[in-house]
Formats: C-alpha cells, structure tokens, sequence
C-alpha cells in the first residue's frame, strides 16, 4: 500500500455513521510564536553599524531635536559598542549587567527637553531586558531541522524545504550568529 495515499474509512447503519480519515505525515509548524522579534544587536550586518555609527556621531553636540530622534535600535548598538570597549568585548548577558546597561542608556538621555524626556531613549530602556540577548534558534525549529527525515531527503516538499532552510542556517546564518 501507497503510504502517501489518503484513506477514508466510512462506516455507516441507518441514521448513524462514522468517517475516519488516515492521512500520511502531517507537519505542523507553529508560526506565530510569541516573540518574533530579533534585533541582531550581538551580531549586527556591517550596513547596520556604519548607519549606527555616523547616526550617532557628535551626540553631545546634536540639538535636540536630534537628539530625540535617534531610532532607538541605533541608540542600543551605540551604547552596546561602548560596553565592550569598557567591558573587555563582552555584552550585557546578566540580569545585573543589563541593569548597568540600562543606567547607561538614561545617563545619555537628555531630560530639560521640552515634553520632559525622549521617546526613542525610554524605548531602547525598555528594550533592553528583551531584547539584548544573543540569537537562537527556538527547541521546535531545531528539533525539526536535525529531524531524520530531514538530513535523508525524501521527496516530500515539507521535507525539501526544511532541508533548504537548515541548509542555509547552518551555512551561512550562524556564520553571522557565531
């Protein structure tokens, strides 16, 4: 028997009846976890630093106006290169680093402005405890990728797409993560 032929099993007597239906694998791959979100702060692309750097160039020197409205991702990686340069190249990974890490960002923070503080600032204060963390792939996406069906290609689509995007996690993503 075919193993990627469906099945429908119907037994019926009167008004009563039953259908079952066998079908081959099944995968079923959540895609909305809870947090999408991944700002590469730990590994930024080089287009990404440049931008950060010549955006905050001069930051004491910037009006403030300016000032305000420094995207607050650029606001991370700025602060997040001068914690490596004062902390030997490492990053904020600890509840109490990342706590110092935020003392950090508010002693930039402009207040004598007018509104009273800086949007942008108090976002990337926020953001801090979330987000400054190095990537990784989820439990669910790892345990599917190192899959046996996986690493033996079948002919199965799911499969050839799982194997394509490992592929690519491994050759070239942790080659920016690591």
């Amino acid at each position: 028997m075919n193993p990627d032929l469906a099945i429908f099993h119907v037994y019926c007597v009167g008004f009563i009846a039953s259908l079952r239906i066998f079908l081959p694998e099944l995968r079923i791959v959540e895609t909305h976890p809870d947090s999408l979100i991944d700002l590469r702060l730990f590994n930024p692309w080089p287009e990404l630093l440049s931008f950060a750097e010549k955006a905050t160039r001069d930051m004491d020197a910037m009006s403030e106006h300016q000032h305000g409205h420094i995207p607050y991702l650029v606001i991370l990686l700025h602060y997040l290169e001068k914690w490596k340069h004062e902390h030997g190249g490492g990053l904020p990974g600890t509840y109490k680093e990342k706590n110092e890490f935020k003392k950090m960002l508010l002693s930039g923070m402009r207040t004598e402005v007018a509104g009273g503080s800086e949007e942008n600032w108090e976002e990337a204060v926020a953001a801090v405890l979330a987000n400054v963390k190095p990537h990784e792939i989820n439990s669910g996406i790892r345990e599917v990728l190192e899959d046996e069906r996986c690493q033996n290609l079948d002919q199965a689509v799911s499969s050839i797409n799982t194997t394509a995007f490992g592929g690519f996690n491994t050759n070239f993503f942790n080659s920016l993560v690591g």
